[in-house]
Protein backbone atom coordinates (compact mmCIF):
# COMPACT_ATOMS: atom_id res chain seq x y z
CA UNK A 1 0.00 0.00 0.00
CA UNK A 2 1.35 3.41 -0.95
CA UNK A 3 2.16 5.83 1.80
CA UNK A 4 0.25 9.09 2.01
CA UNK A 5 2.24 12.25 2.45
CA UNK A 6 1.68 14.14 5.71
CA UNK A 7 0.41 17.12 3.74
CA UNK A 8 -2.39 15.07 2.26
CA UNK A 9 -3.32 13.75 5.72
CA UNK A 10 -3.49 17.30 6.97
CA UNK A 11 -5.67 18.40 4.07
CA UNK A 12 -7.93 15.37 4.50
CA UNK A 13 -8.26 16.09 8.23
CA UNK A 14 -9.14 19.72 7.52
CA UNK A 15 -11.76 18.68 4.98
CA UNK A 16 -13.32 16.12 7.36
CA UNK A 17 -13.33 18.57 10.28
CA UNK A 18 -14.78 21.26 8.04
CA UNK A 19 -17.48 18.84 6.91
CA UNK A 20 -18.31 17.88 10.50
CA UNK A 21 -18.40 21.55 11.41
CA UNK A 22 -20.70 22.32 8.50
CA UNK A 23 -23.05 19.45 9.43
CA UNK A 24 -23.02 20.54 13.10
CA UNK A 25 -23.69 24.15 12.10
CA UNK A 26 -26.52 23.06 9.83
CA UNK A 27 -27.95 20.87 12.60
CA UNK A 28 -27.64 23.75 15.06
CA UNK A 29 -29.36 26.08 12.59
CA UNK A 30 -32.14 23.52 12.06
CA UNK A 31 -32.54 23.07 15.81
CA UNK A 32 -32.69 26.80 16.44
CA UNK A 33 -35.12 27.19 13.56
CA UNK A 34 -37.34 24.49 15.07
CA UNK A 35 -37.26 26.36 18.37
CA UNK A 36 -38.06 29.69 16.75
CA UNK A 37 -40.75 28.53 14.34
CA UNK A 38 -42.94 26.85 16.93
CA UNK A 39 -46.52 27.67 17.90
CA UNK A 40 -47.47 29.87 20.87
CA UNK A 41 -50.34 28.54 23.00
CA UNK A 42 -52.90 30.74 24.75
CA UNK A 43 -56.25 29.84 26.29
CA UNK A 44 -58.12 32.39 28.44
CA UNK A 45 -61.37 31.39 30.11
CA UNK A 46 -63.54 33.70 32.24
CA UNK A 47 -66.42 32.00 34.04
CA UNK A 48 -69.12 32.99 36.49
CA UNK A 49 -70.62 30.02 38.32
CA UNK A 50 -73.45 29.91 40.84
CA UNK A 51 -74.40 26.84 42.89
CA UNK A 52 -77.29 26.39 45.35
CA UNK A 53 -76.79 23.03 47.02
CA UNK A 54 -79.13 21.83 49.78
CA UNK A 55 -76.12 20.14 51.39
CA UNK A 56 -74.74 23.61 52.23
CA UNK A 57 -76.29 26.61 53.97
CA UNK A 58 -75.23 29.33 51.52
CA UNK A 59 -75.41 29.70 47.75
CA UNK A 60 -71.93 29.67 46.21
CA UNK A 61 -70.64 32.18 43.66
CA UNK A 62 -67.34 32.08 41.80
CA UNK A 63 -66.05 34.64 39.32
CA UNK A 64 -62.75 33.28 38.05
CA UNK A 65 -60.39 33.69 35.13
CA UNK A 66 -58.09 30.94 33.97
CA UNK A 67 -55.07 31.56 31.74
CA UNK A 68 -53.05 28.85 30.01
CA UNK A 69 -49.96 30.01 28.16
CA UNK A 70 -47.29 27.93 26.53
CA UNK A 71 -45.20 27.12 23.51
CA UNK A 72 -44.89 24.11 21.19
CA UNK A 73 -41.72 23.85 19.11
CA UNK A 74 -41.62 22.75 15.50
CA UNK A 75 -40.22 19.30 14.68
CA UNK A 76 -36.47 18.68 14.74
CA UNK A 77 -35.76 15.24 13.26
CA UNK A 78 -39.19 14.12 14.47
CA UNK A 79 -38.71 15.52 17.96
CA UNK A 80 -40.67 18.43 19.44
CA UNK A 81 -41.45 19.81 22.87
CA UNK A 82 -44.37 21.53 24.57
CA UNK A 83 -44.46 23.58 27.79
CA UNK A 84 -47.61 25.19 29.22
CA UNK A 85 -48.36 27.07 32.45
CA UNK A 86 -51.81 27.44 33.98
CA UNK A 87 -53.14 29.95 36.53
CA UNK A 88 -56.65 30.47 37.95
CA UNK A 89 -57.45 33.69 39.81
CA UNK A 90 -60.48 35.39 41.30
CA UNK A 91 -62.11 38.17 39.32
CA UNK A 92 -64.91 39.21 41.65
CA UNK A 93 -66.92 36.98 43.95
CA UNK A 94 -65.16 34.04 45.61
CA UNK A 95 -67.80 32.88 48.07
CA UNK A 96 -67.46 29.17 47.38
CA UNK A 97 -65.86 25.99 48.72
CA UNK A 98 -63.12 25.05 46.27
CA UNK A 99 -61.81 22.08 48.27
CA UNK A 100 -64.71 19.84 49.36
CA UNK A 101 -63.25 18.00 52.34
CA UNK A 102 -59.76 18.62 50.99
CA UNK A 103 -57.44 21.61 51.24
CA UNK A 104 -54.03 20.24 50.29
CA UNK A 105 -52.24 23.53 49.85
CA UNK A 106 -53.79 25.56 52.69
CA UNK A 107 -53.50 28.60 50.45
CA UNK A 108 -56.99 29.88 51.23
CA UNK A 109 -59.46 29.40 54.08
CA UNK A 110 -62.06 26.66 53.84
CA UNK A 111 -65.60 27.94 53.30
CA UNK A 112 -67.78 24.94 54.15
CA UNK A 113 -70.94 27.04 54.51
CA UNK A 114 -70.99 27.64 50.75
CA UNK A 115 -71.71 25.19 47.95
CA UNK A 116 -68.87 23.46 46.15
CA UNK A 117 -67.36 24.99 43.01
CA UNK A 118 -64.26 22.97 42.23
CA UNK A 119 -62.07 25.78 40.87
CA UNK A 120 -59.24 26.42 43.36
CA UNK A 121 -57.16 29.55 42.86
CA UNK A 122 -53.85 27.94 41.99
CA UNK A 123 -51.00 28.25 39.49
CA UNK A 124 -49.03 25.29 38.19
CA UNK A 125 -47.12 23.70 35.37
CA UNK A 126 -49.97 22.22 33.35
CA UNK A 127 -48.14 20.39 30.56
CA UNK A 128 -44.49 19.71 29.74
CA UNK A 129 -43.60 16.86 27.42
CA UNK A 130 -41.39 15.68 24.59
CA UNK A 131 -43.02 14.26 21.48
CA UNK A 132 -41.45 11.98 18.90
CA UNK A 133 -43.23 11.50 15.56
CA UNK A 134 -40.35 10.08 13.51
CA UNK A 135 -42.04 6.71 13.02
CA UNK A 136 -44.71 6.43 10.32
CA UNK A 137 -48.19 7.40 11.56
CA UNK A 138 -46.99 7.04 15.15
CA UNK A 139 -46.74 9.51 18.02
CA UNK A 140 -44.91 9.00 21.31
CA UNK A 141 -45.18 11.50 24.19
CA UNK A 142 -43.26 11.49 27.44
CA UNK A 143 -43.91 13.91 30.27
CA UNK A 144 -46.85 15.80 31.75
CA UNK A 145 -49.69 15.75 29.26
CA UNK A 146 -53.40 15.78 28.59
CA UNK A 147 -54.81 12.28 27.96
CA UNK A 148 -58.36 11.58 26.75
CA UNK A 149 -59.29 7.97 25.88
CA UNK A 150 -61.38 8.22 23.68
CA UNK A 151 -64.80 9.36 24.96
CA UNK A 152 -63.32 10.50 28.32
CA UNK A 153 -65.65 8.07 30.14
CA UNK A 154 -62.71 6.25 31.70
CA UNK A 155 -59.73 8.57 31.21
CA UNK A 156 -60.00 12.32 30.59
CA UNK A 157 -58.72 15.78 31.41
CA UNK A 158 -61.80 17.07 33.31
CA UNK A 159 -61.71 19.91 30.80
CA UNK A 160 -64.79 21.67 32.15
CA UNK A 161 -63.03 22.77 35.33
CA UNK A 162 -60.69 25.76 35.22
CA UNK A 163 -57.71 23.68 36.36
CA UNK A 164 -57.62 20.62 34.12
CA UNK A 165 -56.40 17.14 35.04
CA UNK A 166 -53.10 16.05 33.49
CA UNK A 167 -50.83 13.03 33.84
CA UNK A 168 -47.12 12.34 34.01
CA UNK A 169 -47.03 9.52 31.52
CA UNK A 170 -45.61 7.66 28.56
CA UNK A 171 -48.15 7.74 25.74
CA UNK A 172 -47.90 6.01 22.37
CA UNK A 173 -50.40 5.87 19.52
CA UNK A 174 -50.03 4.36 16.06
CA UNK A 175 -52.27 4.28 12.98
CA UNK A 176 -49.92 2.21 10.84
CA UNK A 177 -52.43 -0.63 10.51
CA UNK A 178 -55.18 0.12 8.04
CA UNK A 179 -58.39 1.44 9.67
CA UNK A 180 -56.95 0.79 13.14
CA UNK A 181 -55.79 3.03 15.97
CA UNK A 182 -53.74 1.41 18.73
CA UNK A 183 -53.02 3.31 21.94
CA UNK A 184 -50.98 2.49 25.01
CA UNK A 185 -50.23 4.70 27.99
CA UNK A 186 -48.43 4.18 31.27
CA UNK A 187 -49.43 6.73 33.91
CA UNK A 188 -47.15 7.24 36.90
CA UNK A 189 -48.62 10.42 38.43
CA UNK A 190 -51.87 12.36 38.23
CA UNK A 191 -52.23 16.12 38.77
CA UNK A 192 -55.91 16.59 39.53
CA UNK A 193 -58.17 19.64 39.36
CA UNK A 194 -57.37 20.52 43.00
CA UNK A 195 -53.63 20.64 42.36
CA UNK A 196 -53.13 17.36 44.22
CA UNK A 197 -50.62 14.80 43.00
CA UNK A 198 -51.41 11.09 43.12
CA UNK A 199 -48.78 8.45 42.42
CA UNK A 200 -49.93 5.50 40.35
CA UNK A 201 -48.91 2.68 38.09
CA UNK A 202 -51.66 2.53 35.48
CA UNK A 203 -51.56 0.62 32.19
CA UNK A 204 -54.06 1.76 29.54
CA UNK A 205 -54.68 -0.20 26.34
CA UNK A 206 -57.09 0.92 23.63
CA UNK A 207 -57.61 -0.62 20.16
CA UNK A 208 -60.14 0.85 17.70
CA UNK A 209 -61.03 -0.54 14.25
CA UNK A 210 -63.10 1.60 11.86
CA UNK A 211 -63.07 -0.69 8.81
CA UNK A 212 -66.55 -2.08 9.38
CA UNK A 213 -69.42 -0.56 7.41
CA UNK A 214 -71.60 -0.47 10.53
CA UNK A 215 -69.26 1.55 12.75
CA UNK A 216 -66.13 1.64 14.87
CA UNK A 217 -65.40 -1.25 17.23
CA UNK A 218 -63.15 -0.51 20.20
CA UNK A 219 -61.70 -2.84 22.80
CA UNK A 220 -59.95 -1.60 25.91
CA UNK A 221 -58.21 -2.66 29.10
CA UNK A 222 -57.45 -0.26 31.95
CA UNK A 223 -55.34 -1.56 34.86
CA UNK A 224 -55.26 1.02 37.65
CA UNK A 225 -52.93 0.77 40.64
CA UNK A 226 -53.63 4.10 42.39
CA UNK A 227 -52.14 5.61 45.53
CA UNK A 228 -55.26 7.30 46.95
CA UNK A 229 -58.12 5.74 44.98
CA UNK A 230 -59.38 2.15 44.84
CA UNK A 231 -57.45 -0.07 42.45
CA UNK A 232 -59.30 -1.83 39.65
CA UNK A 233 -58.98 -3.52 36.29
CA UNK A 234 -61.56 -2.88 33.57
CA UNK A 235 -62.03 -4.76 30.30
CA UNK A 236 -64.60 -3.53 27.81
CA UNK A 237 -65.84 -3.25 24.25
CA UNK A 238 -67.75 -0.47 22.48
CA UNK A 239 -69.48 -0.20 19.10
CA UNK A 240 -70.37 3.24 17.78
CA UNK A 241 -71.68 4.14 14.37
CA UNK A 242 -73.82 6.20 12.06
CA UNK A 243 -75.99 5.13 9.12
CA UNK A 244 -77.24 7.67 6.62
CA UNK A 245 -80.66 7.42 4.95
CA UNK A 246 -81.18 10.31 2.54
CA UNK A 247 -81.53 13.37 4.81
CA UNK A 248 -81.64 11.38 8.06
CA UNK A 249 -78.68 9.87 9.92
CA UNK A 250 -79.24 7.07 12.42
CA UNK A 251 -76.86 7.21 15.39
CA UNK A 252 -76.15 4.28 17.67
CA UNK A 253 -73.76 3.17 20.40
CA UNK A 254 -73.52 0.16 22.67
CA UNK A 255 -70.86 -0.59 25.27
CA UNK A 256 -70.16 -3.27 27.86
CA UNK A 257 -67.38 -3.56 30.45
CA UNK A 258 -66.50 -5.60 33.49
CA UNK A 259 -64.55 -4.17 36.41
CA UNK A 260 -62.93 -6.13 39.22
CA UNK A 261 -60.28 -5.89 41.91
CA UNK A 262 -56.64 -5.28 41.01
CA UNK A 263 -53.40 -4.76 42.93
CA UNK A 264 -54.33 -3.91 46.56
CA UNK A 265 -58.11 -3.69 46.17
CA UNK A 266 -60.50 -5.92 48.08
CA UNK A 267 -62.29 -8.51 45.97
CA UNK A 268 -65.24 -7.14 43.97
CA UNK A 269 -66.87 -7.31 40.55
CA UNK A 270 -69.22 -4.87 38.81
CA UNK A 271 -70.66 -4.38 35.33
CA UNK A 272 -70.94 -1.38 33.04
CA UNK A 273 -73.54 -1.14 30.28
CA UNK A 274 -74.37 1.77 28.00
CA UNK A 275 -76.59 2.14 24.97
CA UNK A 276 -77.64 5.10 22.88
CA UNK A 277 -79.93 5.49 19.89
CA UNK A 278 -80.57 8.72 18.02
CA UNK A 279 -81.27 10.45 14.75
CA UNK A 280 -80.02 13.61 13.07
CA UNK A 281 -81.95 15.50 10.40
CA UNK A 282 -82.15 19.08 9.16
CA UNK A 283 -79.70 20.33 11.77
CA UNK A 284 -81.47 18.75 14.75
CA UNK A 285 -80.16 15.74 16.69
CA UNK A 286 -82.21 13.74 19.20
CA UNK A 287 -80.97 10.83 21.33
CA UNK A 288 -82.22 8.41 23.95
CA UNK A 289 -79.74 6.60 26.17
CA UNK A 290 -79.20 4.28 29.09
CA UNK A 291 -76.13 3.88 31.28
CA UNK A 292 -75.59 1.43 34.12
CA UNK A 293 -72.73 1.59 36.62
CA UNK A 294 -73.38 -1.65 38.41
CA UNK A 295 -73.12 -2.49 42.08
CA UNK A 296 -71.19 -5.33 43.66
CA UNK A 297 -74.46 -6.50 45.22
CA UNK A 298 -74.52 -3.27 47.25
CA UNK A 299 -71.47 -4.36 49.26
CA UNK A 300 -69.81 -0.94 49.52
CA UNK A 301 -68.39 -1.19 46.01
CA UNK A 302 -69.65 -0.21 42.58
CA UNK A 303 -68.31 0.38 39.09
CA UNK A 304 -66.18 3.54 39.18
CA UNK A 305 -64.19 5.67 36.75
CA UNK A 306 -61.77 7.68 38.95
CA UNK A 307 -59.69 9.08 36.04
CA UNK A 308 -62.65 10.16 33.90
CA UNK A 309 -64.06 13.52 32.84
CA UNK A 310 -67.14 12.93 34.98
CA UNK A 311 -68.91 16.24 34.38
CA UNK A 312 -70.15 15.31 30.91
CA UNK A 313 -71.80 12.11 32.19
CA UNK A 314 -74.68 11.62 34.63
CA UNK A 315 -75.75 15.27 34.71
CA UNK A 316 -73.99 18.62 34.77
CA UNK A 317 -75.09 19.22 38.36
CA UNK A 318 -72.31 16.75 39.31
CA UNK A 319 -74.47 14.93 41.82
CA UNK A 320 -73.00 11.54 40.88
CA UNK A 321 -69.26 12.18 40.61
CA UNK A 322 -68.83 9.00 42.64
CA UNK A 323 -71.03 5.97 42.10
CA UNK A 324 -73.33 5.07 45.04
CA UNK A 325 -72.60 1.64 46.57
CA UNK A 326 -75.99 0.47 45.28
CA UNK A 327 -74.97 1.40 41.73
CA UNK A 328 -76.46 3.92 39.32
CA UNK A 329 -78.89 3.74 36.41
CA UNK A 330 -79.17 6.80 34.19
CA UNK A 331 -81.97 6.96 31.62
CA UNK A 332 -81.67 10.11 29.53
CA UNK A 333 -82.92 11.97 26.50
CA UNK A 334 -81.15 14.73 24.60
CA UNK A 335 -82.05 17.14 21.81
CA UNK A 336 -79.85 19.73 20.17
CA UNK A 337 -79.59 22.01 17.17
CA UNK A 338 -78.66 25.51 16.04
CA UNK A 339 -80.69 28.71 15.84
CA UNK A 340 -79.15 31.79 14.21
CA UNK A 341 -75.66 30.43 14.81
CA UNK A 342 -76.30 29.57 18.47
CA UNK A 343 -75.89 25.92 19.37
CA UNK A 344 -78.67 24.81 21.73
CA UNK A 345 -79.00 21.59 23.71
CA UNK A 346 -81.31 20.16 26.35
CA UNK A 347 -80.88 16.94 28.34
CA UNK A 348 -83.19 15.14 30.78
CA UNK A 349 -81.89 12.47 33.20
CA UNK A 350 -83.76 10.05 35.43
CA UNK A 351 -81.55 8.40 38.07
CA UNK A 352 -82.13 5.23 40.07
CA UNK A 353 -80.11 2.51 41.82
CA UNK A 354 -78.86 -0.75 40.35
CA UNK A 355 -79.95 -2.75 43.39
CA UNK A 356 -82.65 -2.00 45.95
CA UNK A 357 -85.12 -0.29 43.60
CA UNK A 358 -84.38 3.26 44.79
CA UNK A 359 -85.34 6.26 42.67
CA UNK A 360 -82.76 8.98 43.29
CA UNK A 361 -84.16 11.89 41.30
CA UNK A 362 -84.12 13.66 37.95
CA UNK A 363 -82.20 16.47 36.29
CA UNK A 364 -82.63 19.01 33.51
CA UNK A 365 -79.57 20.43 31.72
CA UNK A 366 -79.69 23.35 29.26
CA UNK A 367 -76.91 24.98 27.25
CA UNK A 368 -76.42 27.69 24.63
CA UNK A 369 -73.10 28.15 22.79
CA UNK A 370 -71.99 30.76 20.30
CA UNK A 371 -68.62 30.67 18.54
CA UNK A 372 -67.19 33.70 16.79
CA UNK A 373 -63.67 33.68 15.41
CA UNK A 374 -61.46 32.59 18.34
CA UNK A 375 -64.10 33.32 20.99
CA UNK A 376 -66.72 31.03 22.51
CA UNK A 377 -69.63 32.42 24.55
CA UNK A 378 -71.70 30.12 26.72
CA UNK A 379 -74.68 29.89 29.06
CA UNK A 380 -75.45 26.71 30.96
CA UNK A 381 -77.98 25.58 33.55
CA UNK A 382 -78.45 22.38 35.58
CA UNK A 383 -81.15 21.50 38.12
CA UNK A 384 -81.18 18.21 40.03
CA UNK A 385 -84.28 17.37 42.05
CA UNK A 386 -84.14 14.51 44.54
CA UNK A 387 -87.05 12.12 44.99
CA UNK A 388 -86.36 11.65 48.71
CA UNK A 389 -84.96 14.90 50.16
CA UNK A 390 -85.82 13.69 53.68
CA UNK A 391 -83.10 11.03 53.45
CA UNK A 392 -79.38 11.45 54.08
CA UNK A 393 -76.83 11.33 51.28
CA UNK A 394 -75.85 13.73 48.50
CA UNK A 395 -78.04 11.91 45.95
CA UNK A 396 -81.08 12.90 48.07
CA UNK A 397 -80.42 16.65 48.09
CA UNK A 398 -81.40 19.21 45.46
CA UNK A 399 -78.82 21.31 43.64
CA UNK A 400 -79.15 24.08 41.04
CA UNK A 401 -76.22 25.48 39.06
CA UNK A 402 -75.75 28.26 36.52
CA UNK A 403 -72.75 29.20 34.38
CA UNK A 404 -71.80 32.05 32.10
CA UNK A 405 -68.43 32.06 30.35
CA UNK A 406 -66.27 33.58 27.61
CA UNK A 407 -63.33 31.67 26.19
CA UNK A 408 -60.54 32.84 23.93
CA UNK A 409 -58.17 30.36 22.32
CA UNK A 410 -55.28 31.36 20.10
Amino acid sequence: MKSVKPGLWTMATIVVLAGIGAVAAAAEDSFLQAMKSGTPLLDVNYRYESAKDDLRAERAEASTIRVRAGYKTADFNGLSALVELESTNSLGSDNYDAFPGLNPNNDRPDKPQYGVIADPLISELNRAYLQYSGFEKTTINFGRQRIILPTARFVGNVGWRQNEQTFDALYAQTKRLRDATLTYAYLFERHDIFGVREAMGAHLFDAAYSGFSFGTLTGYAYLLDLDRTSDSKTFGIRLEGKKKFDDISLLYKVEFANQSDYADAAEFSAKYLAGELGASAFGVTAKMGYELLGSNDGLKAAFSTPLATLHIFNGWADRFLSTPAVGLKDVYGEIGGSLRGVKLSAIYHDFSSDVGGTNFGNEIDLQALKRYDKFTYGLKFAAYRADHPERAGAENKDVTKFWLWINYEL
